[in-house]
Formats: structure tokens, C-alpha cells, sequence
């Protein structure tokens, strides 16, 4: 909420965050991650807490592939392949979601092969632990 002067008074302007452009204004930003951190911890449950947030490209990456790069093209093939009907182009937005998700289910595996620790490694850690707790 802000307050607006508005020639001799002021007003408060709130944000109707059911709105898309709302919604995005207050969760989408950044600068308001103890806003979304404060949402999630209210909704989720007690043991899925949530402490802090990071921001990724991804999300907007994949869009943009599965969007420009599958529905869009697939759409203006199917209306090339029968122009006199939408049966065809009807079929592009479920082909671009299906591409959607195999780019989110490669991301994830990208993603936990990443964080898990090399092969050895763990001993290397549990050694050293060792040798600290016997010092």
C-alpha cells in the first residue's frame, strides 16, 4: 500500500493481488522475497518451511523455447496443413505443454545430478570428520 497525493488530498492505492499484473507485482519482485517467503510459510505446512528464495532464468528460458520455438510453428503448420479448420491447430498447445515438461523433467535430473557429491567424496568427508573427532 502507498499513499498517492492526489492534488489537495491523498489517498491509498492497494494492489489486488488476484489480478495477474497484481500478483506479479508483489510475488514476481525480487525485492519482496520476506513477502513471498512470509505467503509460503503461512500456506505450507510446519515442517516444509520455507528460509530463503533464489530466483532462476529457467522458467522464462523454457518458455520461451516451448512457446517460439514449438506452439507457435506447430500452429502455423497445422493451419498450412488444413486452412478451412482449427481441428489440427487445436492439437499445438498440448504438444508445446508435453515439450514443457520434458525440458522441466531434463532440468530436475540436470539439477540433482549437479548437487549430488562426487563418488568418493562422501569418504573423504566422513575421513575427515573422523580424524577431527579423534584430535
Amino acid at each position: 500500500m502507498e499513499k498517492v497525493q492526489n492534488g489537495g488530498g491523498s489517498f491509498r492505492r492497494y494492489v489486488d493481488i488476484l489480478s495477474d499484473s497484481g500478483f506479479k507485482a508483489v510475488f514476481g519482485d525480487e525485492n519482496n522475497t520476506d513477502v513471498i517467503i512470509d505467503f509460503l510459510n503461512v500456506v505450507l505446512p510446519e515442517e516444509r518451511r520455507v528460509r530463503s528464495l533464489t530466483f532462476s532464468v529457467f522458467p522464462m528460458i523454457h518458455s520461451l523455447i516451448a512457446t517460439f520455438l514449438f506452439r507457435i510453428p506447430l500452429s502455423w503448420l497445422c493451419s498450412r496443413l488444413d486452412p478451412d479448420g482449427l481441428h489440427l491447430m487445436g492439437y499445438a498447445p498440448p504438444f508445446s505443454t508435453m515439450v514443457s515438461l520434458i525440458i522441466c523433467i531434463f532440468y530436475i535430473r540436470y539439477w540433482r545430478r549437479r548437487r549430488r557429491p562426487a563418488p568418493g567424496q562422501d569418504d573423504a568427508v566422513e575421513a575427515v570428520a573422523a580424524t577431527t573427532a579423534q584430535n
